[in-house]
């Protein structure tokens, strides 16, 4: 159990609890009657090394839960960072409440107080439902914000999704030419699904757009017909935890790519994929391409300005290539998964336990 202090008020924003979890530290913090955001970040995160995490926006089921997903996906943050060797720690910062908040301005201010309290040991970036506008709000209140604000060039989730193919052709054999399914069409899984339908495969889509497949030149199915299609790679692209228990005992793909972060719900969910025979690119070696671009830019402002789109994505699909051919190439190796070689390969570069 986490250790915990309640009931500070911080200006605009009200701390209602902050606990503590191991390495980490989970803040949750109050701004509007219905809105929250809990900050989770390892406890060791500073000016020196800070934490580094983008800033998503859902309605959960309760501000515990929402907290609990804060944690989980700076866990995932930190194995990014940890394989890639960024220079950043783990963070991740979750709004729980109404998407409609009639005045925005609220969040952006949230959010900077957020920041500012923490003093250059946090920077965020935009993630699910938040945009780089809201991210310009909010650096405009205080600068601790990577979302390539200065480089309109360059789309770090188009960057994301270049990274994601790089992953997923790791996984195919010389000269193979495979069946795709992408759950979800966004910016990151559009960006897979027009990489490989230029390549020449076999792409089928699913997201809650229905016109989102057609727009791509791709073939719609439904998300029962992606995860039991047969297909040779699935590519999930969505949310959080979309493989169920449920789902991993009927699904039948060869391989999962994710750049959703933690898309197995439970580790059971996982096991049972896994003892099918199914494979597993973990999330974090695949998806890592928006960290590799906020490590750039925060390293050297004046470099990652003067790039195009190209040169990131090439950037990212072959730091991403190169980094999943080795967790392969060591796991058919000594026989064990790729999430094993991954663990450990993330763990040598952190003292936060695998």
């Amino acid at each position: 159990m986490g250790r915990g202090e309640a009931g500070k008020g911080l200006g605009m924003i009200e701390l209602m609890r902050r606990e503590e979890h191991g390495a980490y530290t989970v803040s949750t913090y109050r701004f509007t009657e219905q809105h929250t955001v809990s900050v989770a970040h390892e406890t060791r995160a500073s000016a020196q090394l800070p934490g580094n995490g983008g800033t998503r926006w859902l309605q959960y089921p309760s501000t515990e839960a929402a907290a609990a997903e804060a944690l989980v996906l700076a866990q995932c943050m930190t194995r990014k960072h940890s394989l890639y060797e960024t220079g950043f720690c783990g963070t991740k910062l979750v709004i729980d409440g109404p998407l409609d908040l009639a005045d925005r301005s609220l969040v952006h201010d949230a959010l900077a107080e957020v920041l500012r309290q923490h003093d250059g040991a946090l920077y965020t970036g935009c993630d699910l439902n938040t945009t780089s506008a809201d991210m310009r709000e909010v650096a405009a209140r205080y600068p601790a914000v990577l979302d390539s604000l200065t480089n309109p060039a360059v789309c770090t989730s188009t960057a994301t999704g270049s990274g994601v193919f790089a992953a997923l052709t790791s996984t195919l054999l010389p000269g193979e030419r495979p069946r795709i399914a992408v759950h979800g069409l966004g910016k990151v899984g559009g960006q897979v699904a027009r990489l490989a339908r230029n390549a020449g495969y076999d792409v089928a889509g699913f997201d809650v757009r229905p016109e989102a497949a057609e727009a791509l030149g791709v073939r719609a199915v439904d998300s029962d017909e992606l995860f039991t299609g047969g297909y040779d790679v699935v590519v999930l692209c969505s949310l959080s935890g979309i493989v169920t228990e449920e789902v991993a005992a009927t699904m039948n793909p060869r391989w999962v790519v994710a750049s959703a972060n933690a898309p197995f719900a439970t580790p059971e969910a996982q096991r049972t994929a896994e003892e099918r025979g199914i494979h597993y690119l973990p999330d974090y070696v695949a998806n890592s391409g928006a960290v590799l671009c906020d490590a750039l830019e925060w390293r050297d402002r004046e470099l990652y300005d003067a790039l195009d789109q190209a040169a990131v994505d090439q950037y990212v699909m072959r730091t991403i290539s190169s980094r999943s051919l080795q967790v392969l190439a060591e796991s058919g190796l000594r026989g064990v998964t790729p999430e094993v070689v991954a663990a450990q390969a993330w763990a040598e570069h952190s003292p936060v336990p695998a």
